[in-house]
C-alpha cells in the first residue's frame, strides 16, 4: 500500500512538473506573445548601433522563431522596434514603406531581407555592404576570332564574400553561361566550355564556331536565382 501511495506521488509530482513548464508556453504561444524568442539566445533585440547585416540576421530570425504566427513578409512596426536601432517616427514609417514598397513589386525575389533593405535608410544605419555585381570584362584575344579559342576574364565587385559565392555557385552548378549568335535570344551553341574563379575574376574560355565568323556573339552569365545583380551579359561581332 505504501509503494502504491509513494508510486501516485511521484506521477502526481512528474505531472505538476510538466504543467509549470509547459503550460506558460503553449498559453503564450495562442495568445501570440513570442515566447519561442525566449528558447534561442542568439535571438535578441539588436543594440543602438546594429549594422546593416545584424538587422537583417535579426528580421530573418525573428520571423522564423515566430512563424507560427503567420507574420508574412511585410514589416511592421513590432519588427522595427526589436531589429533596428531606436527610430523617431518618421524614420520608422519610412522604413517601413519602404522595405514593404520593395516586397510589393518583387513578390517573389528569394533575397529577403537583404533586397528590400538596400535602398532604405534609417536611424543609426552603419556602413551598408555593396551587393554582388559583376564588373569589366576582359576578352582575350579583344575580338573573339572565327575557329579559335577565346577567354572571357569578368570581375566581381560588391562583396566581401564574392569568392565563396562564386566558388559554391561553381560547385552547386548554379553559374549559368550561355552563348547564343544574334542577340540574347538568339540561337544558342552548343559548344563546350569551361570555367573557374580567380584573382577576383571568373574566367571562361571556350571555342568560336569557325561558322561565326562576321556574326553577333552574345555571352549571357547568371549565378544564381537570388541576386538581382547576378547577371551579366557582353557581345562580340566574330573576326576572322
Amino acid at each position: 500500500m505504501n509503494l502504491m501511495k509513494k508510486g501516485l506521488l511521484g506521477l502526481a509530482i512528474a505531472i505538476a512538473c510538466i504543467l509549470t513548464l509547459f503550460l506558460p508556453l503553449a498559453l503564450g504561444l495562442m495568445a501570440g506573445f513570442p515566447f519561442a524568442l525566449w528558447m534561442d539566445e542568439e535571438v535578441e533585440p539588436v543594440g543602438a548601433r546594429a549594422t546593416f547585416e545584424e538587422s537583417a540576421d535579426c528580421l530573418f530570425q525573428y520571423r522564423y522563431y515566430n512563424a507560427g504566427r503567420d507574420l508574412g513578409v511585410r514589416l511592421n512596426s513590432e519588427e522595427v522596434a526589436f531589429c533596428f536601432p531606436p527610430q523617431t517616427a518618421a524614420k520608422k514609417k519610412a522604413l517601413i514603406a519602404c522595405f514593404n514598397r520593395y516586397e510589393r513589386n518583387h513578390p517573389d525575389q528569394g533575397g529577403w531581407p537583404e533586397d528590400n533593405m538596400w535602398s532604405c535608410t534609417w536611424d543609426g544605419l552603419t556602413a551598408v555592404p555593396t551587393p554582388f555585381a559583376f564588373g569589366k570584362v576582359v576578352a582575350v584575344p579583344p575580338v573573339p576570332r572565327a575557329g579559335k579559342r577565346c577567354v572571357l576574364k569578368i570581375g566581381v565587385t560588391g562583396s566581401d564574400s564574392a569568392e565563396e559565392e562564386v566558388n559554391a555557385a561553381i560547385e552547386t552548378g548554379s553559374l549559368d553561361v550561355l552563348v547564343t549568335i544574334g542577340g540574347v535570344n538568339g540561337i544558342p551553341l552548343d559548344i563546350e566550355y569551361g570555367f573557374f574563379y580567380a584573382d577576383g575574376k571568373i574566367h571562361v574560355n571556350f571555342t568560336v564556331p569557325k561558322t561565326a565568323e562576321g556574326k553577333r556573339l552574345t555571352i549571357k552569365l547568371k549565378i544564381g536565382a537570388d541576386i538581382p545583380t547576378g547577371t551579366k551579359i557582353v557581345a562580340f561581332t566574330v573576326g576572322r
